[in-house]
């Protein structure tokens, strides 16, 4: 077959007879059409080949190759010269993929045209599913991703741009029966600059009881994480691939071998040692300052070093533990000092506690015996009024109250849309708390999965002329959030306008504080260039007050893909609008009701990642030089 296609399916066959048909046609239910299947008979003794055979008769797309018996690295490499494909899918032949795989793949690489994009996988047996992995829905470059949980070592878990395995020649290692799948992935990312995770669960594997992964851990297993690090160390050296990248996986694997060799019961140590001795001269060979590592050096003459390690891992743990017994001590002491404080601190937290159960069981009430409704027809202005929110997971059985807080505001609003994923509701699977409120004046919308993005990105592209209001889907807000907002806006209409805020710091040099450093929260209700809305208190956005890249679904979730506050300020700034703090009644802005806590605390709020902001910053504030806007 020489046409060229979008997709080609590269699938290793050896004896799976049993499963082939589940596989094959999985990939022929797919939305999709653009491909072609490559069926690789690795020597089967089965009748595998022959079912080949007959589905290459039935579709014009498939192709089947017969080879000896060599493995599946060798299977994958055949396939690989053979595929025609721009993109390439690897699926092993026990496995099968959802309907709409390809079509979730054709979506993102219109949208990024980057050159690896990776979804989410089950794992079954035969009796359930064992294990379902799901990365968040983001970019990250290259050497983030091989050093993040995201990263899984299973090359049936990405689609691959073809182009870049030709021009770069990237095989796999058909010397090895195990670990094949790291040494092709590092070649291969070591190539990309980013990397698209898509949050969508596509793929099934099969966990078979004759799978390789099933087998005892043997000594050869074990060596073939160090064989596997060797090979990609000579694919670098020749390449040119910095230190930078190739330190962290080839160490990660050198752990790998030590903790499967830990697992195997009586262990041959002598053959272990032989074997590992043979790997770490290559590997300082090709990279001799690995001698750096002290680790991996003592363990030349000492396998037993992971037990001695562990030893002492657990002395410092020990020391550590008596640190913080001395510390909780210290902080006894503070605290009798200052009893009266922490007394009065308690009362008043517990007072607190107190009204905010009973205002949320209030709502609960209202929100199940009202029937009133909580929009108008009427403008207040000329533009309308969107209250726009967005939700996920769990905190859909909840966000129905804080829909009741704004359908009870003083001033209430002309719309109220609920953005919901596409891929993760339908309109048979909302709660019945929902469909209650439409009937009381909601919207939902259904639309991709941009994650916090959804709060406002829709929102800003249907209704552009309009004045949109954000909250967050686990607060109740005070009666007169929007008619505070309102207020604010109308004396001051060219301005976005906050509830809870900070203040961004600059060094003298121009450069920024880290944002935990940042004033928070704003005070003060100054119109400030500086002032950086957060999202859980309510954020009022004037028409046009946006740069026209702020619907950029490729540059934002490249550049800034958990951080959506940060995107928002600098397509603000962008287009020189500034922000001002709305009157509270509370003077930090905290003029609202959390409804969990805990689901809070567990989840996090998508829009607030302080461990990636400083860098997410750097990334869009660079782009679009906005450090000389601040000045």
């Amino acid at each position: 077959m020489n046409k060229p296609v979008m997709f080609s399916i590269i699938i290793p066959v050896y004896n799976t007879a049993k499963y082939l048909s589940r596989c094959i046609d999985s990939i022929l239910r797919q939305s999709v059409d653009d491909f072609e299947m490559i069926l690789i008979n690795d020597g089967s003794t089965d009748n595998s080949g022959e079912l080949c055979e007959m589905y290459k008769k039935k579709d014009s797309r498939i192709e089947v190759f017969h080879t000896e018996n060599k493995g599946v690295s060798s299977a994958r490499n055949l396939g690989l010269e053979k595929a025609n494909g721009e993109w390439i899918i690897f699926i092993d032949s026990d496995d099968w993929i959802d309907q709409d795989l390809l079509d979730a793949l054709v979506r993102k690489i219109d949208i990024f045209g980057l050159d690896l994009y990776t979804y989410g996988y089950r794992r079954i047996n035969d009796n359930t599913t064992e294990y379902v992995y799901q990365p968040i829905y983001t970019v990250e470059n290259n050497e983030e991703f091989i050093k993040s949980r995201y990263y899984k070592h299973a090359g049936c878990a990405y689609a691959y741009n073809n182009s870049l395995i030709k021009k770069y020649n990237i095989k796999f290692p058909e010397n090895q029966k195990y670990s094949e799948d790291q040494a092709f992935l590092l070649k291969y990312i070591s190539r990309c600059e980013k990397v698209v995770l898509l949050n969508k669960v596509l793929y099934n594997y099969y966990d078979s009881p004759t799978s390789a992964v099933n087998k005892p851990i043997s000594i050869h297993s074990s060596i073939c994480n160090i064989w596997a690090a060797n090979d990609f160390l000579e694919y670098s050296k020749s390449n040119n691939i910095p230190e930078s990248f190739y330190a962290h996986p080839v160490r990660q694997l050198y752990d790998d071998f030590f903790m499967y060799l830990s697992m195997i019961p009586d262990v041959n140590k002598r053959e272990a040692q032989k074997e590992y001795k043979k790997g770490y001269k290559e590997t300082l060979r090709l990279y001799p300052a690995f001698q750096k590592y002290r680790y991996y050096k003592i363990a030349y003459n000492n396998l037993s070093l992971p037990q001695t390690l562990l030893r002492r891992k657990n002395k410092l743990k020990n020391i550590k533990n008596k640190f913080n017994i001395f510390s909780k001590l210290k902080q006894i002491i503070h605290n009798t000092l200052y009893i009266d404080q922490i007394v009065r601190g308690i009362v008043y937290d517990e007072i607190q506690r107190d009204k905010d159960i009973t205002k949320i069981e209030r709502y609960k009430y209202l929100a199940e015996e009202s029937d009133k409704i909580g929009i108008t027809t009427e403008k207040h202005i000329d533009n309308e009024i969107i209250v726009s929110l967005t939700s996920y997971g769990r905190r859909i059985h909840e966000v129905y109250l804080t829909i009741e807080s704004i359908m009870r505001q003083t001033v209430k609003p002309n719309k109220i849309i609920l953005w919901l994923a596409e891929d993760e509701f339908t309109t048979d699977t909302i709660p019945v708390s929902l469909k209650r409120l439409e009937k009381r004046g909601l919207t939902i919308g259904f639309c991709e999965d941009i994650k916090s993005y959804k709060k406002l990105v829709p929102a800003l592209r249907k209704y552009p002329d309009d004045i949109i209001i954000t909250v967050d889907d686990d607060v109740l807000y005070n009666y007169d959030l929007i008619e505070n907002l309102m207020n604010s806006y109308k004396k001051n209409p060219k301005v976005i306008h906050f509830c809870r805020g900070s203040r961004i710091k600059i060094h003298e040099d121009g450069s920024l504080y880290s944002y935990t450093q940042w004033d928070s929260p704003v005070k003060d209700s100054y119109i400030n260039k500086l002032n950086f809305p957060t999202g859980v208190g309510g954020i009022l956005y004037p028409p046009d007050c946006f740069h026209k890249d702020v619907t950029n679904e490729k540059l934002f979730m490249t550049l800034c893909p958990t951080a959506d506050d940060v995107w928002f300020k600098a397509m603000s700034l962008l287009k020189m609008t500034y922000a001002k703090k709305v009157y509270t009644q509370n003077i930090k802005g905290v003029d609202y009701t959390i409804l969990n806590n805990d689901m809070q605390s567990e989840t996090a709020l998508w829009n607030i990642n302080v461990t990636k902001n400083d860098e997410q910053i750097k990334a869009v504030f660079s782009k679009y030089d906005i450090y000389k806007l601040l000045k």
